[in-house]
């Protein structure tokens, strides 16, 4: 969402409410809105059905509905591949919804890293009870390091938690490790990415180009809606004329400081 909103891209939504159902509209993004594309198998070329579940018990209080249950990909009844043009392949896709899952941070999954000095936040497990031990981030000003804490116990109404460690050792062993395993194939890895960054730049680009292109022809029916109207007709013409003023806008703004070969003005 950030990157989105510091490149200055928006994402396209269709009306669903009865007036104008199914026009065209372009959004700031949101997390929510980006988490739903993420999420949904059509950006991957899929066209699926029965992603969820509808269960007879529990109903909401509120409501009444019946609650539902998410399936996994594996359990969708109906899932046809290359059903339409695709922005990602499907082996992508389900790598992203693992990865969203274990962002999730329950019991079972990873999680995602957060902020603290701790290299194995999320990674390490308690050798007393084996559940997952959370980080204890003391303040800055203390200088000092952060600890890994297994108090799953204690929250359960023990007395005590199961133990507690500093980082340190652990930690340096760690990359120590890491280093000696990365360091044969760091320049493989480093072309990796610079082509990643590469791939990353053409589609900002062609999504900057979509969004011109469909702005300029958005300006182009408004000048003609406005060009057809009776002039005798004032309030109509004023009303399709500030229509038409509203798309050259949204032309200026997706165009300013973009250009063809995808560097900024």
């Amino acid at each position: 969402m950030r990157d989105l909103k510091q490149q200055g891209l928006e994402l396209s939504i269709r009306v669903t409410a009865q007036e104008e159902y199914g026009s065209l509209l372009w959004k700031v993004p949101t997390l929510s809105a980006v988490i739903r594309l993420l999420h949904n198998p059509a950006y991957a070329g899929a066209y699926v059905y029965g992603r969820s579940e509808y269960l007879g018990e529990p109903r909401s209080p509120k409501t009444g509905k019946a609650s539902t249950h998410v399936r996994d990909v594996a359990q969708w009844p109906v899932s046809i591949h290359a059903h339409h043009p695709a922005y990602i392949s499907w082996e992508e896709f389900v790598n992203n919804q693992e990865q969203l899952r274990q962002n999730w941070g329950r019991e079972e999954n990873r999680g995602v890293a957060r902020e603290g000095r701790a290299l194995l936040q999320g990674l390490i497990y308690c050798g007393l009870c084996g559940r997952k031990m959370s980080i204890q981030n003391r303040a800055v000003a203390e200088n000092r390091s952060p600890s890994y804490v297994c108090g799953r116990a204690y929250q359960d109404g023990k007395d005590k938690i199961c133990q507690s460690m500093t980082p340190r050792p652990m930690d340096a062993a760690v990359v120590e490790t890491f280093l000696a395993a990365l360091s044969p194939v760091s320049l493989r890895v480093a072309t990796q990415v610079m082509e990643q960054v590469e791939q990353d730049l053409r589609s900002q680009r062609q999504q900057r180009e979509l969004q011109l292109e469909q702005a300029r022809y958005e300006a182009r029916l408004a000048q003609r809606q406005y060009d057809a109207v009776d002039p005798a007709n004032r309030l109509v013409a004023a009303e399709l004329e500030r229509r038409w003023n509203e798309k050259l806008e949204r032309v200026g703004r997706v165009g300013t400081g973009f250009c063809p070969c995808g560097a900024r003005r």
